[in-house]
């Protein structure tokens, strides 16, 4: 028998997937500028944008990514049957083809703004119970975010 979800493992795997949209759009808008400096790279780690969620494998395989420069030969990379970033392993798998852009000033400010709002609230939440403590980072996340007059 498949197995059945309670409305809060509902409501946190929305909350889960709508966060990985806001990653997502951190990236996705139209780019134009310079590639990031290497500090600002190093700063974004795997932990924040990776690995993706497979959704369609073969779709991933068949569709070249969209790779946004990150500076030091570095790329946050996507791709059509995945939700968010690719790490690694992933682009080695789901990127024989890469569309490679440099990031907008805008989305510059944006990944600049999400690594501060994250850094931020790992701190403020990081003594919560586990079971609080996902829901209290979303929202403080976003709080941050918005407070930097970023767009969430």
């Amino acid at each position: 028998m498949a197995e059945q979800w309670t409305a809060e493992e509902m409501r946190e795997i929305k909350e889960t997937i709508a966060l990985l949209d806001r990653r997502l759009s951190v990236v996705e808008s139209q780019a134009a500028a310079e590639p990031l400096d290497d500090e600002l790279v190093e700063s974004l780690g795997a932990a924040e944008f990776s690995p993706g969620f497979v959704t369609d494998e073969g779709v991933a395989r068949a569709t070249p990514c969209t790779c946004f420069e990150m500076g030091s030969d570095k790329h946050l990379c996507f791709s059509k049957g995945v939700i968010g970033a690719l790490d690694e392993g992933q682009q080695a798998l789901f990127c024989p083809e890469r569309k490679v852009k440099p990031l907008s000033e805008g989305q510059r400010r944006r990944i600049e703004g999400f690594k501060r709002a994250t850094r931020t609230c790992q701190e403020r939440t990081e003594d919560l119970p586990k079971e609080e403590r996902g829901p209290a980072f979303r929202t403080c996340v976003e709080t941050e975010l918005t407070s930097d007059g970023i767009k969430v």
